[in-house]
């Protein structure tokens, strides 16, 4: 394990305490001495418990870590340890994978607005075409999203689960009401225009 990577989750005990040190030499400059007696105040938890302990509520995760390094001590340290497991989380492949599955929600979603407000099959009544068409590309997938990035960063995963779950809601609701009203499609109505223009 390299200087101050966060642990994985399958880490031991031992890993978790020897990243502490580590962390605490390189990030808050301490002595040895000092790293290894908070390290040593951790003794059983393995890496899926310190990634747990760390990226909880703010007040919680605080009051876990005062024990280990000190009241005082404890918000600076659990604060840099965030950044250690947030850059380590986007740095794994399922992390890219992610990041790259939210840009592309949100890409498809801005091209099926413009796409839904620019043709003329919507123009007849646009609204539930619009929430349709840009919220089934952003709602289902950022709920996704949300759950894989959940316990890996604080704010973003509350963001993507409101947005995954209010897309999802816009999306279903939208796609009820063109039902409910008998969506048909484009051509079909042409065609029924032409056959009504045709003398009998």
């Amino acid at each position: 394990m390299s200087l101050s990577t966060f642990p994985p989750d399958d880490a031991g005990p031992r890993q978790v305490r020897q990243y502490i040190v580590d962390h605490l030499m390189s990030k808050h400059d301490t002595t040895l001495e000092f790293a290894q007696k908070a390290a040593d105040l951790w003794p059983l938890g393995r890496g899926r418990d310190f990634r747990k302990a760390t990226m909880t509520v703010w007040e919680n995760a605080v009051k876990a870590y005062s024990p280990i390094f000190g009241d005082a001590a404890a918000p600076y340290v659990l604060q840099s340890v965030r950044e250690d497991c947030w850059n380590n989380w986007r740095a794994s492949p399922l992390g890219i994978m992610n990041l790259r599955a939210i840009i592309a929600c949100f890409t498809l979603s801005v091209l099926f607005f413009i796409w839904t407000r620019t043709s003329a099959r919507f123009a007849k009544d646009p609204i539930p075409y619009i929430f349709r068409n840009t919220c089934w590309p952003i709602g289902p997938p950022l709920l996704i999203c949300a759950y894989l990035e959940h316990g890996h960063s604080t704010g973003l995963p509350v963001f993507f689960w409101i947005v995954g779950f209010f897309g999802t809601f816009m999306a279903i609701s939208a796609t009820a009401v063109l039902i409910a009203d008998g969506e048909k499609p484009r051509f079909d109505e042409n065609a029924e225009e032409k056959l009504k223009g045709k003398p009998s």
